[in-house]
């Protein structure tokens, strides 16, 4: 009786264990994952070359070390994409197998260039403890998959690489979370893709990783709610309309990198940015740990207002540095500099209003011709030396000099040839 008894019970504990289905090999042809079969264990590296459609709730179990590759880097023939149908109340899960799961358990999965993209959309999909050493967990080619209210987290390390070039390739209203770098990995003329439907919290680095150097494509940076850490130096290059930096977007860069607005010797080059309500910063607030900005000779446009630059100075000696060529620095702060917070060229003319320079080695270096642009409601205040440096010795086009409150230093002797007005 006793024997019966317990063999029932085995029996019992045998019929309410979940099913698991165990994948070691490449998914060659068209698959479906299905919520009966879940959950899916991966236990080899594997290769998706054809459709996999994966039912809402089903739970995909990475084993240590392993790695899931999307479509094919170099031909179609072997074109592949992740169909994952999640809903709200049954995501799909791609997971540990392990059964005290830790950031970096697995690799990471793989979407490569080659996709079958209109089958490639994740919605309400969730990967979590991947990037195993220095992988990022979910990597994005030279391709165009959708995630659709997705959540990334605890990553080893950036939970989402998106290397694509494509503009079908999005995430929205996606949430990454405990990631161990980055959240989000992004090349520069692609920042535009995150919008602020995103939400991003508790990560080791809570900034978007923006890398390589140069904006060719039409841009309109929006805060997305963390800053956008600048990790090369930025050029902007695109010639049919400025860049735009919308209010609340903080720019942090790394340790000697710049930013330049368009070209000093090419108009081919002329890019243009207008900035409102944005920040320019180094990574730690150390006078001089990045170069600062510059607009260069050829540009489509640069206007500022209500910005704020500080902490570069790096060998430029000014963290805000204009050629000849025009630029408005309206209602912004300039701080923190090593050198002196503005610097302008010998034929630059700089429209500056209500704009406070403090804690730099000299508030302004500006030839005497182009003290015009100095206009009413500047401040300068605890400046190593606290007078505007004059570097030129020659005034010779009708100019007025607005009083800025402090004394300007002549760094040579005057020959005025044309006509100067004082106020």
């Amino acid at each position: 009786m006793k024997y019966l008894y317990f063999s029932l019970l085995f029996l019992l504990i045998v019929v309410v264990l979940p099913a698991e289905t165990l994948i070691n090999s490449n998914i060659t042809a068209d698959e479906t994952w299905t919520l009966s079969g879940s959950p899916y264990v991966i236990q080899a590296n594997i290769l998706i070359y054809g459709t996999l459609t994966i039912e809402a709730g089903v739970e995909v179990k990475i084993d240590p070390g392993k790695y899931i590759i999307v479509g094919h880097g170099t031909t179609s023939v072997y074109a592949g994409a992740i169909s994952s149908m999640g809903t709200v109340s049954q995501p799909v899960v791609f997971t540990s197998s392990q059964a005290e799961p830790a950031p970096g358990d697995w690799d990471y999965i793989q979407f490569r260039r080659y996709l079958v993209a209109e089958n490639c959309v994740l919605n309400h999909t969730h990967f979590e403890y991947g990037g195993n050493g220095t992988n990022s967990m979910v990597r994005v080619g030279d391709c165009s998959p959708v995630f659709n209210t997705c959540k990334f987290s605890h990553a080893n390390n950036i939970g989402l690489d998106n290397e694509s070039d494509l503009e079908s390739s999005q995430f929205n209203n996606c949430t990454f979370e405990y990631c161990g770098s980055n959240p989000v990995r992004m090349p520069v003329n692609y920042v535009n893709r995150i919008d602020e439907s995103n939400v991003f919290e508790n990560n080791a680095i809570q900034m978007v990783q923006v890398w390589d150097d140069m904006i060719n494509t039409e841009q309109a940076w929006v805060n997305v709610g963390i800053p956008f850490h600048i990790s090369e130096n930025l050029r902007i290059y695109y010639t049919d309309s400025p860049m735009t930096i919308a209010s609340g977007c903080e720019l942090v860069f790394a340790s000697n990198k710049y930013m330049k607005v368009g070209h000093s010797t090419s108009s081919g080059y002329c890019g243009g940015l207008i900035a409102n309500g944005a920040t320019f910063r180094g990574e730690t607030g150390t006078p001089g740990e990045w170069y600062g900005v510059t607009i260069e000779y050829y540009n489509c446009g640069a206007s500022f207002t209500n910005c704020t630059f500080r902490d570069g100075g790096y060998t430029w000696n000014t963290t805000f540095r204009l050629a000849n060529t025009t630029a408005t620095l309206e209602q912004c702060v300039v701080a923190n500099s090593s050198g002196y917070g503005v610097q302008c060229s010998e034929n630059a003319t700089l429209l500056m209003n209500n704009t406070e320079i403090y804690n730099c080695q000299g508030p302004i270096s500006m030839y005497p011709n182009n003290l015009t642009g100095l206009g009413t409601g500047n401040s300068y205040h605890d400046n190593a030396d606290n007078r505007i440096q004059l570097p030129g010795d020659t005034i010779d086009k009708d100019v007025t000099w607005r009083n800025q409150g402090f004394p300007s230093k002549s760094m040579g002797i005057f020959s005025s040839v044309a006509h100067k007005s004082l106020r």
